[in-house]
């Protein structure tokens, strides 16, 4: 990440420009170990700020981030919830993408992810090969958005519009059948009728018991 931090903080300042101010923001960074850098309510210059300070080292525990992230989410005020993440890949986590896949489907939180990714040349390590797939996955289950990164400077443009998908989707709903209280995971699917709109949506959740 040495040769991304630029523009990933210039993504999340384009992110913070279209946020609306009473949003709530806290920041983890993730390397050997993933730590939370700013507490619940950050502020858009406290993280910004942090993120311009970092300096990347050791190896990536991207899904022990996320970990602390959902803990956190625990403390938010409003019921929509994200999380958008900047990542290469991962390849030091304790946890696995199995446990990580269902906390995030417990705790009803979208994933949005900006994959900086090399593709399958020479020069990609194993991390950013299985990168796309991870990210992607995660994105899907929790109805959020996966966007590959192939130029650094395309990171700005992605970090406004990840803040505009926030803030500007319809929340739709709906009440499974009586009796259906039976704590298992159900899949949904959502389907439009013009072949020119695209859907985004949580795969499924868990009833309660």
């Amino acid at each position: 990440m040495r040769d991304k931090m630029h523009w990933s903080a210039a993504a999340a300042d384009a992110f913070f420009r279209t946020a609306n101010p009473e949003d709530e923001f806290f920041l983890v960074e993730v390397g050997d170990r993933a730590k939370l850098a700013v507490p619940f309510p950050g502020q858009a210059d406290d993280i910004l700020s942090r993120i311009g300070r970092t300096k990347p080292f050791g190896r990536t525990a991207l899904l022990d981030g996320l970990q602390v992230a959902m803990t956190r989410m625990k403390k938010a005020r409003h019921l929509r919830k994200a999380l958008v993440i900047v990542s290469d890949g991962d390849n030091q986590s304790r946890h696995n993408a199995r446990q990580i896949k269902a906390g995030l489907l417990e705790s009803d939180v979208q994933v949005y992810a900006m994959g900086l990714f090399r593709g399958n040349d020479r020069k990609s390590t194993a991390e950013e090969r299985r990168g796309p797939e991870l990210l992607g996955d995660l994105a899907q289950q929790t109805g959020g958005r996966l966007y590959p990164i192939d130029e650094l400077d395309k990171l700005p443009a992605i970090g406004e519009r990840i803040s505009n998908d926030v803030r500007t989707q319809y929340v739709l709903g709906f009440s499974p059948p009586f009796g259906s209280r039976d704590g298992k995971y159900h899949r949904v699917k959502v389907t439009v009728d013009s072949p020119d709109l695209h859907t985004y949506y949580r795969s499924g959740y868990y009833s309660p018991e």
